[in-house]
């Protein structure tokens, strides 16, 4: 009997997935080294960091992580010039947010943070999200172009790099352990990014547009059609991230570095998903296929992923069962998984749904939904988080999940009988 080889997207998730086992194994058996160096404090500002920068890539990214992502459906002359806009684009954002930075540590620098921070954060918050806007859009392109194994291979080594020099810095330097931990993040994305930026076609693209620099034009089509993309960002402050920025200001250090572990390990669960939606978006949007057969397996691949969820959920009550005399300053995070677990699953579901608007080109509609998503999340933060501190914001992470997906696919059903009714006359 002939054995049928799996198909593209199976085999492509396959050897990402191991991969990123591989990436998660890592930092599992590294969490008793994390957990014993750093301090709840410490691992709060280094979350807090990390979670400023990834705000100002959605928002100076201007959404062209999606424009590229659909250049896979134009001829090559086109994809060029996608290509060479995307890149003008996101250089203009980078731009952007470091004049933005500079008024903010200039005048409203108790906007952001409630106390002193090292020059290390600020520098972090400079040169991170240029560099993590340039590995997504090469990571993007591996896997578009069914280049798995480069893709892999560049995560990989982005992983052993960063936990190498973490570790380094925190047992060698006792004290200011975020500061090391988040320039040993910047340095070992940066390296992994001029590595492997010469595999990917954008190499191509930059050697061209440094020899004709007059070339360089904006994609004004992309940066207007991203934007919404942007604002989502923007809004996401609010509704994804807001529950750190008030216990940042309303609890203490610690239960922001309390809550900021338990998100870490749920999160888990959304890093394998996002390598998994890379891959799926390459065949989501191939034009051959039908709305009836992206609806059908979006409904499949949700399902399987709520379970993926609700499975993380007891696995992470093993982990801190067996690992108890390693995690004695995080065991309240512990309470934390089940409220976070849940919430994970309703964000993978709004994702797959969120594909269909990028699809038909209607990202506008999920502008308004993210804006009424962060204010019901500001709202049951700022009830919920001086009473119960970090519980009070798992507790709130669950609502504001649940009415961000319901509220998304409703209007997906909305916009889908519009374009369906249209086409009909």
């Amino acid at each position: 009997m002939k054995i049928r080889p799996l198909p593209p997207l199976l085999r492509g998730w396959g050897m990402v997935a191991s991969v990123d086992i591989v990436l998660k194994g890592i930092g599992f058996l590294l969490i008793p080294i994390y957990a014993k160096y750093m301090l709840p404090e410490e691992f709060g500002i280094f979350s807090y960091a990390g979670m400023i920068s990834g705000v100002a890539c959605l928002v100076f990214g201007f959404g062209q992580y999606a424009i590229f992502t659909r250049s896979e459906t134009e001829d090559d002359m086109q994809r060029e010039h996608v290509i060479r806009g995307v890149l003008a684009n996101v250089a203009l954002g980078i731009g952007l947010w470091w004049c933005v930075l500079l008024l903010i540590s200039l005048f409203f620098r108790a906007a952001i943070f409630s106390g002193k921070v090292s020059v290390f954060v600020w520098v972090f918050l400079a040169i991170q999200p240029a560099i993590a806007l340039f590995t997504q859009l090469l990571s993007i392109d591996l896997f578009l172009t069914r280049r798995y194994f480069l893709g892999a291979m560049r995560a990989l080594t982005e992983c052993i790099l960063t936990h190498g020099f973490g570790i380094a810095a925190i047992i060698l330097f006792s004290e200011r352990t975020s500061d090391y931990r988040l320039m040993s993040c910047s340095l070992s994305a940066a390296i992994a990014l001029v590595f492997f930026l010469p595999m990917t076609r954008f190499w191509k693209t930059l050697k061209y547009l440094l020899n004709h620099p007059l070339s360089i034009r904006l994609n004004r089509e992309g940066l207007w059609e991203g934007m919404p993309l942007s604002m989502n960002g923007l809004i996401g402050l609010a509704s994804g991230n807001g529950d750190r920025y008030l216990l940042e200001k309303m609890a203490s250090k610690q239960e922001l570095g309390i809550f900021s572990f338990a998100g870490n390990l749920s999160n888990v669960v959304i890093v394998a998903f996002s390598s998994f939606n890379n891959i799926w978006l390459g065949i989501f949007y191939q034009r051959e296929k039908t709305n009836a057969w992206r609806v059908k397996k979006t409904i499949l691949v949700g399902l399987g992923w709520v379970g993926i969820a609700g499975l993380s959920i007891l696995f992470f009550e093993i982990v801190f069962m067996f690992m108890k005399g390693w995690l004695d300053k995080y065991q309240h995070a512990r309470n934390l998984i089940p409220f976070l677990g849940i919430a994970v699953g309703f964000q993978v579901l709004g994702q797959l749904v969120n594909n269909f608007f990028n699809l038909w080109k209607k990202n506008k509609y999920t502008t308004p939904i993210n804006l009424l998503s962060g204010i019901a999340s500001i709202s049951l933060g700022l009830y919920l988080i001086p009473k119960w501190g970090a519980v009070g914001a798992a507790i709130q992470a669950v609502f504001t999940s649940a009415i961000s997906f319901i509220m998304i696919l409703a209007t997906s059903i909305w916009v889908s009988s519009k374009i369906r009714n249209r086409s009909d006359v």
